[in-house]
């Protein structure tokens, strides 16, 4: 019996924003139909099929597409519905990679750094210290946190009554900005990051573990001390589908490379990360 080398996909697709939860023209899809009733499901909310004209739903078009299946995914013994899954998990992660943005990652971290200095306490803060400070303190590691402790700085010295409340890791903040004080670049183990590697590499490891827990190896190297039959070094493990699957998105990224992530400190430390992540 042959295996297919493309399964079929259903998405739905809305040329209108609506919704902030919903970007016109993405192609989202859809995990379960109700074709009596017209309606389709994307997540855990119902979406109807039908453009009803009433501007409190959002309009949606059907889009049927035919998605490549993965070399060697046939062949570890996974089912039509796993296979998908694993369709699903490599298109999101290209996605993802293609899509990666510094100047937005730094933007939404910043604008985080600030609404955590300034929201209101619910209950009060008994701990004594200024939500400013803690933001100043890595403003000298991290770009968003610089970006929303000048923004603080820049607030409070232009208010004459809070410019002599500023607390005071925020205030030498500010006499060091005004020295000099360059953006951080992004680091890792005490050197520069290359490219934006420090916000692709999470998003693969966290492929690979996906793929782990449909059964797929995230590597072909055998675990120190024990040997592997020979036919186990020509199985598709998750590198390689990792780096299939982003072809022309990262040219430079081989399976070797991938499996040598896992492997490092690290990467032991992104997986350990995702591990301690409730849910």
């Amino acid at each position: 019996m042959t295996t297919p080398k493309t399964l079929p996909f259903v998405y739905a697709v809305t040329d209108c924003q609506r919704s902030i939860f919903f970007e016109p023209g993405y192609r989202y899809e859809v995990a379960e139909e109700d074709p009596e009733r017209g309606r389709f499901r994307i997540g855990t909310d119902w979406q109807s099929w039908e453009k009803d004209g009433d501007i409190g739903f959002q309009d949606w078009q059907r889009v049927e597409a035919e998605e490549e299946v993965p070399p060697g995914v046939f062949e570890l013994g996974l089912s039509v519905p796993e296979v998908r899954k694993v369709i699903s998990i490599l298109r999101d992660t290209r996605e993802q990679v293609a899509g990666i943005d510094r100047d937005k990652h730094d933007g939404e971290r910043a604008a985080f750094e600030y609404w955590f200095a300034t929201a209101p306490r619910v209950g009060g803060d008994d701990s004594g210290i200024d939500p400013r400070d803690i933001v100043a303190s890595y403003a000298g590691l991290d770009a968003g946190a610089y970006d929303a402790a000048k923004a603080l700085s820049i607030e409070s010295l232009e208010s004459l009554d809070s410019a002599s409340d500023m607390p005071p890791r925020l205030s030498g903040f500010a006499a060091n900005f005004m020295r000099g004080l360059e953006r951080p670049k992004p680091m890792r183990d005490g050197k520069q990051v290359r490219g934006v590697t420090d916000l692709r590499d999470p998003i693969l490891i966290k492929t690979l573990m996906d793929l782990e827990h449909l059964g797929i190896d995230p590597t072909q190297n055998a675990a120190k001390g024990v040997k592997k039959p020979e036919t186990d070094g020509k199985s598709t493990c998750g590198a390689m589908l990792v780096c299939w699957a982003l072809k022309g998105v990262e040219s430079r990224l081989n399976p070797s490379t991938l499996q040598k992530m896992w492997s490092n400190k690290e990467g032991r430390r992104i997986r350990a990360e995702y591990d301690n992540m409730p849910g």
